[in-house]
């Protein structure tokens, strides 16, 4: 799996880092991993103060809210949980969902925040994840697994086009089939919180058919651990873990990808 850049953090310039979990619950808590993980710290004290809130029962899910089969857009809940964050003393939030920062409801969430004049930085995951492939890996084409709510909402294919990079996604049967290995009750990775065996098999299947040399795991689900410690993707490909691009963007004072969203500014709204 491709390392991205990171740096010790200045710790003055921090009062804490926020993570919402929940989406799934495993996300949160592999986000927290990889910020412990590239902090440079020799003692407890060096690392950053950090807040993980994880209420899944709050917030609707992502995919069936693009889909049309949840009435109620993800975007409000976690704006409130953000603004209660805020009200912590949390300065940077990282996200660890890829599908939520699909336009329908990035927006929406940006939007909530200027209203409740909610005052932090929230790294995009999908921006700061298309940065560090062009900047750090000069790609002109990768893979993307992801959920069906990511494909429909094009939010990481069209991103990438920006930047000259072509994204290799799977065949419209295969897409339901991945989507299935993460969703499905019974051996579905949310079920599980691990890739188990038959998980393992659909999505090695999905890529291999898709010609691609480097995969981005455009899932946080299809960056958990696989049963056994056997991680077969990275053994056949070169993987891109976008929660461990959003542990970097958290630990820089001045990261790049984090935005107000498209289609809204900030001085529109906080006057």
């Amino acid at each position: 799996m491709r390392k991205f850049k990171t740096q010790l953090p200045n710790l003055q310039l921090y009062r804490m880092l926020g993570i919402i979990g929940g989406m799934g619950p495993q996300a949160g808590i592999s986000l927290y991993q990889q910020v412990l993980a590239q902090t440079a710290a020799q003692k407890d004290q060096d690392h950053v103060p950090t807040i993980l809130w994880s209420t899944p029962d709050r917030i609707p899910d992502r995919t069936a809210f693009l889909m049309g089969k949840e009435p109620t857009n993800p975007a409000d809940p976690v704006a409130d949980i953000v603004s209660q964050m805020a009200g912590l003393g949390v300065c940077v939030v990282g996200i660890p969902c890829n599908t939520f920062h699909a336009p329908p409801i990035w927006d929406k969430f940006v939007y909530n925040l200027l209203v409740q004049r909610t005052e932090v930085k929230v790294v995009h995951l999908v921006e700061a994840t298309v940065q560090a492939i062009q900047t750090q890996m000069g790609l002109s084409s990768i893979g993307l697994l992801s959920t069906l709510g990511t494909y429909k909402s094009r939010v990481y294919t069209n991103l990438l086009a920006t930047r000259g990079i072509t994204t290799i996604e799977p065949s419209d049967q295969d897409r339901v089939r991945l989507h299935d290995a993460i969703y499905n009750e019974r051996y579905g990775i949310k079920a599980l919180n691990h890739i188990g065996h038959q998980a393992a098999k659909i999505i090695m299947d999905v890529a291999d058919r898709m010609d691609a040399e480097t995969m981005l795991l455009g899932c946080t689900e299809l960056c958990l651990d696989w049963e056994n410690g056997h991680n077969l993707l990275e053994n056949r490909f070169e993987t891109v873990n976008p929660l461990a691009v959003m542990a970097a963007a958290m630990l820089q004072p001045d990261f790049e990808g984090a935005a107000w969203g498209s289609g809204w500014r900030k001085d529109e709204i906080m006057t």
